[in-house]
Order: C-alpha cells, then structure tokens, then sequence
C-alpha cells in the first residue's frame, strides 16, 4: 500500500496541504534563502557560493559577471544558482602503481515561485550535472583500489549527463515542517554531519557518504521534515531504488518495484553538537542484483565557535545494498590560515557476506582557498586489511583536487 501511494504522490507532482507554504531551509550569512541539506546538496552549494563571493579577496572569475547574473536571474526571476566545477587526480600504490583523473561540472538552481513573503512560499530545486573521466579508468573505479570494501572516492566517476534532482519543495506551519516531492537524493537529509562533502572535505567514500546504509542514490520519492523549535527534528523518506549506494548513479525509472524507507530523529544540544538516528530498509533490486535490507546509523557531530568541526559515526546493516555491514567513522577539521582548512579521519568496517575480515581506512587533507571562487586540496590516504591490493594488505593514495564556483 505505501509502494501505492508514494508512486501515486511521484505521478500527480505532491499532495497539496492546507496552510501555510514557506520555501525551504533558512537564511545564510548574506540573508539569501537556502534549503536544508547537506554541504554538496542543492541548498549547501548554493549557500557556499555566496558566502564565498561575499567574502574578502580577488575573484578569479570577475565579479561583474556574478553581480550581473544575480540581478538577472535572483532580482528579476527569483532564482538562487550555483555554477561549480570540480576535478580530481589520484594515484595509488599498492597492487602496482596506477592513477585517474575525472572532472564534474554541475549546475545547482533554485527557484522561487512562490515568494518568500508568503505564507507557504514553494520552491523548484534543480540540478544537471556532466561527470567525464580524463583517463581510462575514472577515480571512482581505479585499479589500484580494489579489494577495498568502499571506495576511496564518492562521485568523480565517469557516468556522464545525468539530471540526479528535480524536486518541489514547501515549507508549513511556520518553517517548523519542511516537504519535499520529486527526484532527489535521500542523503541529502539524512545520515548528514559537517564533514560529509567529497567536494570540500575528505574524499573517501567512509567520511563523504554512508557506506552502511543501502541508500538509493537519487530516486523519486517523498520527504518530510518535522522541527520542535530549534532542539529536535523528525525526517521521514520513501522513495522508489532506481541504483544502489555502491553505484553511485542517477537514474530515472518511472516504474520501481523496490522502495527506500528511511526515519531518522535528530537532537541538538549544547555547543553546537547534535546527535541523529537514522533507521532504514530498502526492498531487493534484482536489475542491480541487490538483495532487501536494513540497517541502523547513529551519528554525532559537533561545530565549534572557532570553526572545528568533529563528527562520529556507528553504523550496522543486513548487508544485501551496503559496503560494510558492521562500521565506524570518525573525523576532524579545522581552519588554517585565513580560509583554509585541513582535516584527518579514520574508519573500520567488515562486510559479513564476503569476508568476516576488518579493513581499516584513513585520510588526511589540506584545502587551500586561493580565491574566494577557487580552492585547491591536497590529500593522502591509506587502507589496510585482507583483501586489500590483491592480497598484500595496503594501498596507499594521494591527489590534488581542485574546484572553482561561480
């Protein structure tokens, strides 16, 4: 029956509710409205971008043009954009030395068609994105890493054109609920800390996504969010598995057999921790050869008055749409000189179906923000563990990532 009614919800564009509509989201430090979500979401990029070209410095790219498009496109038509590229080279050295670049250019817009004056302002959050490998293999898929439970990399694979999200968005009854309906990325509400970003933190799949959770990518689906004030929240999700986590893909199937479900309950508290259960199941996806699953992810993340940020992750699962099945994270960052930042993490884990065997991941990074539009980071990583590089028991990886927003 709820297969029934999220499709039904998926075909008819939402369900209409009386009372207030608000968009989504809050306010960032220049006063622009922004959705919920995480730092790579559609809300974080856009909020990213213009606490950046509100910031002190030099622009590589000229300022006049970002103060043109913003007139244009945000006074004119009410629409908040974020226009961002990225690219990433890794080498590894393990099974032999190898390595792979790939670039990710991405379009993140929002908006506004209802105003936010409104009592129920509505939004339409939107993003396109071209994902090119510049070798043979994208780092995604580098040669030297398998044998790893997950990967060294989330995103930067080579799956070209794809649109992963294309969703209305409302806000009720004060901003206190928050409503979603279309294509979106489930993750992008849950199973979040502050250093969960492959485009500004660490890389490694064990920091910058879940692998214990059997999230579906991107999919069609319904999420609701619920605050008590500013202590708690409620986040519900259903939406139908068009690709597995360990895909990492976006595609549209209209027709879906197999459903993602997903509740999580959030607890803020003092000096700016917050503690989050997120509990989960999805249905097989025989397409994918996934089996049905389940899980539960216990997360707890602090930000500090001087910009560290820490977060600690404990994760099980069935194991039939995870990478590991028994897992643990933890990380830190902190600010360097001026904008800079650097951070260091470390993760365990074990998939029960393949091997009863722990692997063992860590990473280290420094972000350099040259330009308040360019930031380019440095960073090295090391997994150990059986079946780790063909037998030998270790990898070690290292790279430079760039990205620059406009």
């Amino acid at each position: 029956m709820l297969k029934r009614v999220v499709l039904l919800v998926m075909m008819t564009g939402g369900i209409p509710l009386r009372g207030a509509d608000v968009p989504a989201g809050g306010v960032d430090a220049g006063g622009v409205a922004v959705a919920a979500g995480s730092a790579d979401g559609i809300g974080g990029e856009i909020a990213e971008k213009q606490r950046l070209f509100r910031g002190p410095g030099r622009h590589l790219i000229p300022e006049d043009w970002s103060e043109a498009a913003e007139k244009t496109l945000g006074e004119r038509l009410r629409m908040k954009f974020a226009l961002t590229y990225d690219a990433l080279g890794l080498g590894t050295l393990g099974d032999g030395a190898s390595g792979a670049a790939s670039g990710d250019v991405a379009l993140s817009l929002r908006w506004q068609l209802l105003a936010e004056q409104r009592r129920a302002p509505l939004a339409l959050s939107w993003r396109l994105r071209n994902r090119h490998a510049y070798s043979d293999d994208a780092p995604s898929v580098v040669e030297g890493g398998r044998g790893l439970l997950w990967r060294l990399v989330d995103g930067f694979n080579d799956r070209g054109l794809e649109v992963p999200e294309l969703y209305l968005e409302q806000q009720y009854f004060r901003k206190r609920m928050l409503l979603r309906w279309g294509q979106m990325a489930p993750d992008d509400l849950l199973d979040d800390h502050p250093l969960r970003s492959a485009k500004k933190q660490f890389l490694n799949q064990a920091f910058s996504s879940s692998p214990a959770v059997g999230f579906p990518g991107s999919g069609l689906g319904l999420m609701g969010r619920w605050h008590f004030r500013e202590v708690a929240d409620v986040t519900v999700s259903a939406s139908n598995v068009q690709t597995g986590n360990l895909d990492d893909g976006a595609r549209w199937r209209l027709e879906s057999d197999a459903l993602f479900q997903g509740v999580q309950g959030g607890w803020n508290f003092g000096d700016g921790q917050r503690l989050q259960l997120l509990v989960w199941r999805t249905d097989g996806l025989a397409v994918e050869s996934l089996e049905a699953d389940h899980g539960v992810s216990l997360t707890w993340s602090r930000v500090t008055d001087g910009g560290t940020r820490w977060f600690g992750r404990v994760a099980v699962a069935d194991g039939g749409t995870v990478a590991a099945t028994k897992f643990g994270a933890a990380g830190v960052s902190f600010r360097g000189r001026e904008s800079d930042r650097w951070g260091v993490g470390i993760s365990a884990g074990e998939d029960e179906h393949r091997s009863r065997d722990w692997q063992v991941a860590g990473e280290s990074f420094y972000r350099w923000q040259l330009t308040p539009d360019l930031q380019v980071t440095g960073f090295a990583q090391a997994a150990a563990g059986d079946g780790v590089s063909a037998g030998r028991g270790w990898l070690l990886a290292a790279g430079v990532r760039t990205g620059l927003r406009f």
